[in-house]
């Protein structure tokens, strides 16, 4: 790949793709003030369109291919730059996991074209307009990307024609779209990523790993305009570092742009400036309160006679304080940094109560693996291991405590649960979770409502800050 400069100096750039996109450059500036601010943090160059035959995004630079820049109307390429921009401002190139990157991709297109779209329609704007073939569709409406891969996963499964390489193309057997040209066969439903009997779109394949793209940038501001990219952004050395820089980027241009005139659009807004819990404080007060329910009794005889209903002293259940269970859901997008903060904290409240073991439960439709840690000794969170991925079922962990504690006449000190929060939660009915209810936390990213979930206490996080 080259760079501008080198581009110019040869003579190889394409300047009516530049000058097609600086006009679009200005429409966004004059109509879309949040993404104006973040597009100043991105740098463009011209690629290889081998390499990336539309537009595409590492979190540092977007990429595009000058002949599919000339194949769309101004108000499509201001479609999807604001496309690349919402894949950075939503943190895709983090939240994938281990998931399918192809499939993931896909998710992240359905849940941002379906905002982009909406933010139109609010504007009833002409100077915005979807390209044909993207990845659209009303029935993922208000779903989460990690959600839609569910979803996705799931039809994937149930039919997956063969096909030829690329995304859009043609017909791959009964398993859906395949590859350019390419014939298939497969069973009943859509199948995967385009070029293995799957729907791929017009800008499937555009998230790549960070720092991927290299180059400089197409955009020459005016005076006291900033379009040089974001120095934090290219100088991250590590996913949480960019992720970072997007967040402090992104949530200074949503204070900077509230009222954006979209309703859709300024929900979103909004809730990336929600304030940030204290979840040490959170996480302590639990189990403080988890153990203050097991160490007194409601209520003290010697006051009922006066009719005061106070907590009293009982005989110490000491089987309450043997086990700590944490259940993992590896289809979510819990990050290893949340994941070493939070476990460092509980650490410490495992000495403070002197709880013996703990049972790290990887799970998404079932269960992948089980790790059990005797906290004096052998706990250590480096040696978390995650695997799974895909699915959302919450019931099998809550199985696994009852056939393995319940039923062996204990219950778990109290049973934390990683989440997204989308998924078949159990009823407290099952599994004896009534025995234990009260000493179940649920925390949840992305989903803010979670009301499939019936019981416990919840805590939603997008990512435990340093607080």
């Amino acid at each position: 790949m080259v760079s501008l400069n080198e581009m110019t100096i040869n003579d190889e750039i394409d300047q009516p793709a530049v000058n097609k996109i600086r006009k679009c450059f200005t429409q966004i500036i004059a109509n879309y003030g949040f993404f104006a601010d973040l597009l100043f943090n991105l740098k463009f160059k011209e690629v290889d369109c081998s390499y990336c035959n539309t537009m595409c995004t590492d979190g540092i630079s977007i990429g595009y291919c000058a002949e599919f820049i000339h194949k769309l109307t101004e108000a499509e390429v201001v479609f999807v730059i604001i496309h690349e921009i919402m894949h950075c401002a939503n943190f895709h190139f983090d939240r994938q996991g281990i998931r399918d990157h192809d499939l993931w991709n896909q998710a992240a297109d359905y849940a941002i074209n379906l905002q982009i779209d909406n933010m139109r329609k609010d504007l009833n704007t002409t100077n915005l307009a979807p390209p044909k073939d993207i990845l659209l569709d009303q029935k993922y409406a208000d779903m989460t990307a990690e959600n839609i891969y569910d979803l996705l996963e799931k039809e994937k499964k149930g039919g997956q024609g063969q096909g030829g390489q690329g995304g859009q193309g043609g017909q791959g057997g009964q398993g859906g779209q395949g590859g350019k040209g390419g014939q298939g066969q497969g069973g009943q439903g859509q199948g995967g990523q385009g070029g293995k009997g799957g729907k791929g779109g017009v800008m499937s394949g555009d998230i790549k790993k960070p720092g991927e793209i290299d180059g400089g940038e197409i955009y020459k501001p005016g005076p006291g305009e900033e379009g040089q990219g974001n120095k934090d952004m290219s100088d991250a050395k590590t996913i949480d570092g960019l992720k970072k820089a997007w967040q402090e980027a992104r949530n200074n241009a949503a204070s900077k742009n509230a009222g954006t005139g979209s309703a859709s659009m300024d929900r979103w807004l909004n809730k990336l400036n929600k304030p940030k819990i204290n979840w040490r404080a959170e996480l302590r007060k639990f189990v403080a309160q988890v153990f203050d329910q097991l160490d007194y009794a409601y209520s003290n005889k010697r006051y009922i006679w006066q009719d005061m209903h106070l907590p009293g002293p009982k005989e110490a259940d000491t089987g309450s304080y043997t086990n700590v269970v944490i259940a993992i859901d590896t289809s979510g997008s819990i990050s290893d940094d949340t994941l070493s903060k939070f476990a460092s904290e509980l650490l410490k409240l495992f000495k403070m109560y002197s709880i013996q073991k703990c049972h790290i439960i990887w799970c998404d439709s079932e269960i992948s693996s089980v790790q059990t840690f005797d906290v004096d000794s052998t706990f250590d969170i480096k040696k978390l291991k995650p695997t799974g991925g895909g699915g959302t079922s919450f019931k099998p962990p809550f199985k696994w405590v009852d056939d393995n504690i319940i039923k062996k006449g204990k219950v778990p000190a109290f049973f934390i649960y990683f989440t997204d929060a989308y998924g078949d939660a159990p009823h407290t009915t099952e599994y004896k979770i009534k025995t234990y209810e009260r000493r179940i936390l649920w925390v949840i990213t992305e989903n803010d409502s979670a009301e499939n979930i019936k019981f416990g206490k919840k805590i939603f996080i997008d990512k435990i800050p340093d607080n």
